[in-house]
């Protein structure tokens, strides 16, 4: 009797569909084994090839579009820095200045 189990790991569940795979591995043994069932297998294996395609499609834009991102968010805060600094500036000039 195959005492069937709950795989919460997705490196555990990467490894098992790698494992399955592979040529002249039998899957219906390989799910026995690893105490799951041959759809969940099937499901993983459609989840891991879908996600690694949708990852291959968008890999060297993801990296430029991050990069803009951070040059974006940083040129904000500096215009942000320049706003402050100036503000304390003429209040500092109009402390000091006599009338």
């Amino acid at each position: 009797m195959v005492k069937y189990r709950k795989i919460k790991d997705a490196k555990e569940r990467l490894r098992i569909v790698l494992e399955g795979l592979k040529p002249g591995i039998n899957k219906s043994e390989l799910c026995r084994r690893e105490g799951i069932y041959l759809q969940q297998l099937n499901r993983w294996t459609e989840k891991a090839l879908s996600g690694a395609e949708t990852e291959l499609k968008s890999s060297p834009r993801k990296k430029e579009d991050f990069e803009k991102e951070m040059l974006k968010n940083e040129v904000e805060n500096l215009k942000e820095m320049l706003v402050d600094q100036s503000r304390e500036l003429l209040i500092l000039k109009k402390k000091t200045s006599t009338w």
